[in-house]
């Protein structure tokens, strides 16, 4: 397990490792590990700058969320797609939602479509509320989701790509068989809290 920090002005340095023993979940020590990385961030970037914790959906747990909060630190976390999470997904108006365009098509891996559009909304909500009160955790429930992706009739189109993607320009968009449906609107919601 690595933590990193990095800010505006610098590139991700190494602030804390853990090596675990033996199989064990992602969330193992993520408590002990979050407080010794938040202890070096204040003490490289001074008491008083703001931190953002963010992990994804593996690390997703009130131990780490607690031990980032009691350290002072913001935190942003991919939720896993529960029951309590699925509800409060479908409680966001659909007038909440805003459109966003990315600069750049994003490749998305489960069904080989180049997506360039979502939705995101965001709702009130409290996270690990089947613990005890004081080991829930309120924030903001930030929801993105991707509307069906664009299917290709013709696999022979010409596809003109970006420099940066690797695919040429002559090829054929990747291939969406059997995938067009797996990951079509799903949403991909984050837990976010601040002081």
């Amino acid at each position: 397990m690595i933590a990193t920090l990095s800010t505006s002005a610098s590139a991700p340095v190494i602030i804390g490792q853990r090596l675990r023993k033996g199989a064990c979940g992602s969330p193992r020590d993520t408590k002990r590990m979050a407080a010794d990385a938040l202890a070096t961030a204040h003490r490289l970037l001074g008491p008083n700058r703001p931190i953002l914790v963010r992990a994804d959906s593996a690390f997703y747990g009130a131990d780490l969320v607690h031990a980032a909060r009691t350290g002072g630190a913001d935190v942003s976390i991919t939720v896993r797609l529960d029951s309590s999470v699925k509800k409060a997904i479908a409680d966001i108006p659909a007038d909440a939602w805003t459109t966003i365009t990315y600069p750049n098509p994003i490749l998305d891996q489960a069904t080989g479509a180049w997506i360039s559009r979502a939705e995101v909304a965001e709702i009130g909500y409290t996270a690990f509320s089947s613990k005890k009160t004081t080991k829930r955790v309120t924030g903001r429930l930030v929801v993105r989701r991707i509307q069906d992706p664009p299917m290709w009739s013709d696999p022979r189109q010409i596809y003109i790509a970006k420099p940066e993607t690797p695919h040429s320009a002559r090829s054929p968009p990747p291939s969406t068989a059997g995938h067009e449906r797996r990951s079509a609107g799903r949403p991909r919601p984050r837990l976010s809290t601040s002081s």
